[in-house]
């Protein structure tokens, strides 16, 4: 992962049904204090950015209120916005902040390509009894068109020591993913875990075939040492070696929809990070299979890359 010198940080002014609340919501709070902790030791400027989506007639009013006889919705925005600036330039961040009017997805990626961004941050939701996932229709968004690294944050535990995994298909886009979890998992202090998802295709033909126990076990066998072999060429690219907490290889059996959630959820691991494998120079976005269908099952935060060539259908 390349050097990160501009953070764009979504800002949810939400409150239940005000535009711009009192409070800021405790996902916001949680994307908030990571990115301004990750600048802080990083030497990155921070851009906060909040964004309104208001219908045309409510814009109007707004904007016509020339007398500033009201305090406007905009008006409340822009000075939550100047807080968040001051309390960075406080702690020594560069730090400014933009106030868009529009649908956030798409504002944030236009942003995210104007100031030529090399990270995202957003909050994750809050879980609701009806809704199991973390990740509300805007960050999903985020996730499938944002050009460059996409970082959701859930609300921050307290842990002595945090968790990282990163996910391999020991592709070459995955070696970015690996330097990326490597970067951050010495900014959080955290253990990394290197997970990869081992599945047999050739079993059931091997013992269709006729061929033995022994024949099968030593073709899972070939397969978990290829992949071994693979991981640990990746490893020798990168720093891990400095880590303080290590790095732990793990195959997982299985599919990877079935077994990355288990094993995220099983270790308390509070970032996972991933290379979407979707490419696109057409209108219609389709982020990898895999990394879309694990989303919905994921209970950690996310850090997600986009291939080298992937090319944002949002276009500025």
């Amino acid at each position: 992962m390349h050097t990160i010198s501009r953070i764009v940080v979504g800002v949810d002014l939400h409150e239940g049904d005000r535009l711009v609340g009192d409070e800021l919501p405790a996902p916001t709070q949680a994307a908030i204090s990571q990115s301004l902790e990750f600048a802080a030791n990083r030497g990155a400027e921070l851009i906060y950015c909040a964004c309104l989506d208001l219908s045309p007639q409510a814009e109007e009013l707004i904007h016509a209120d020339v007398t500033n006889i009201y305090t406007t919705v905009e008006d409340f925005a822009n000075q939550a916005l100047t807080r968040l600036v001051e309390a960075a330039t406080a702690r020594g961040v560069k730090a400014q902040y933009q106030l868009r009017m529009g649908g956030s997805s798409r504002e944030l990626t236009l942003l995210v390509q104007e100031v030529k961004a090399d990270l995202l941050v957003v909050g994750a939701r809050n879980r609701s009894v009806l809704s199991h996932t973390l990740f509300g229709s805007t960050s999903t968004k985020l996730l499938q068109i944002c050009p460059c690294p996409v970082w959701v944050v859930k609300p921050e535990e307290l842990r002595e020591i945090r968790e990282i995994a990163v996910c391999t298909d020991l592709s070459e886009d995955s070696l970015r993913a690996l330097h990326a979890a490597i970067a951050f998992a010495h900014h959080l202090d955290a253990r990394l875990f290197i997970l990869h998802s081992i599945e047999f295709p050739l079993a059931t033909y091997l013992r269709s075939a006729g061929s033995d126990e022994a024949a099968v076990d030593a073709y899972h066998q070939q397969v978990k040492t290829a992949s071994h072999n693979t991981i640990h060429a990746h490893l020798h690219q990168t720093d891990w070696r400095t880590l303080n907490h290590g790095v732990r290889v793990e195959l997982l059996e299985g599919s990877p929809l079935a077994t990355i959630p288990r094993f995220v959820e099983e270790h308390g691991i509070d970032l996972t990070v991933f290379t979407t494998h979707g490419r696109t120079g057409f209108k219609q976005f389709i982020m990898g299979s895999t990394a879309q269908s694990l989303l919905p099952h994921l209970k950690s935060s996310v850090l997600a890359l986009k291939p080298t060539d992937f090319v944002s259908p949002v276009e500025l």
